[in-house]
């Protein structure tokens, strides 16, 4: 995905999309997305997303990990990332 945002939004309206179909492929497709706010106003972000379908291989290249192992010391109790403090630095033993 790549997006800018053109002007600044405002917290009170809701936001409009606006989605284009550029390509469809056999693997893949790109969308361009408008997002406005007031239509006399313009455009207040826009992006082009691409979507790749997953590729099937016959090697896994990706090493499984448990999370909450290797991050036990900051996690603690926690069941969840979410439920952490804002500044989660915080939480660990120096």
């Amino acid at each position: 995905m790549t997006g800018y945002f053109v002007q600044l939004g405002r917290c009170d309206l809701p936001f409009l999309y606006h989605v284009d179909n550029v390509r469809n492929g056999r693997g893949f497709c790109v969308r361009r997305v408008d997002v406005t706010q007031e239509e006399t106003k313009g455009i207040v972000f826009t992006c082009i997303c691409s979507f790749k379908l997953l590729d099937e291989s016959p090697v896994d290249m990706q090493k499984t990990m448990n999370v909450k192992e290797k991050y036990k010391d900051v996690l603690g109790d926690l069941q969840t990332w979410w439920e952490l403090e804002d500044a989660p630095s915080v939480l660990v033993n120096r």
